[in-house]
C-alpha cells in the first residue's frame, strides 16, 4: 500500500505523540493534553477565519478575472485555471477541517482516560491539517500576487 507523504508524516507524529503520552505521569499528561487542546482550539479558530477570508477573496479574484477577456492571453487563462484548482483544494481542506473539528468536539466530551488515546490521533491529524493549511496560505498569497501582476500588465496594454 502506497502512503501519501502527509499521511506518513501524520502517522509518524501520532507515534511520537503516543510515546510521549505513555512516558508521562498522569498529571503531566493531563497538563500536556490541556496545552495541546488549547493549541488546537486556537489554531482551529484562526484557520476558520482564514478559510472564510480565502473564500471571499477567491470569489473576488475569480470575478475580477472573469471580467477580463482571455482571448490569446495565456497567462490569464493559466491563472484562471490555477485559481479554480486552488478553490477546489480549499473546499477539500475545509471539508477535512470540519471533520476534524467534529472529532475534536467528540473528544472533548469523552472521559479523560479515553481522551488520552484519542488526543494522540487528533494531534497527528491536526499536524497534517496544519501543513495543508500552510501550503494553502502560501498558494493563496502567490495567486493574489500573480493576479495583481496580470491586472497591472493588462491595464498598461494599449
Amino acid at each position: 500500500m502506497k502512503m501519501r507523504p502527509l499521511a506518513a508524516l501524520a502517522m509518524g507524529i501520532a507515534i511520537v505523540a503516543w510515546g510521549s503520552f505513555s512516558s508521562c505521569s498522569s498529571t503531566q499528561m493531563s497538563q500536556e493534553m490541556q496545552q495541546q487542546e488549547r493549541n488546537m482550539a486556537s489554531e482551529n479558530a484562526a484557520w476558520q477565519a482564514d478559510v472564510d477570508r480565502w473564500k471571499n477573496e477567491n470569489t473576488a479574484l475569480t470575478n475580477q478575472v472573469a471580467s477580463k477577456p482571455v482571448g490569446s492571453d495565456s497567462a490569464l487563462a493559466k491563472h484562471f485555471t490555477n485559481l479554480t484548482e486552488h478553490t477546489q483544494r480549499l473546499a477539500s481542506f475545509e471539508q477535512d477541517f470540519q471533520t476534524h473539528r467534529g472529532k475534536v468536539q467528540e473528544e472533548a466530551a469523552m472521559p479523560e482516560k479515553d481522551r488520552i488515546t484519542a488526543l494522540a490521533a487528533l494531534w497527528a491529524e491536526h499536524s497534517k491539517l496544519k501543513i495543508e493549511h500552510d501550503l494553502l496560505a502560501a498558494a493563496h498569497e502567490d495567486l493574489k500576487g500573480e493576479q495583481a501582476q496580470i491586472v497591472a500588465s493588462s491595464n498598461t496594454r494599449p
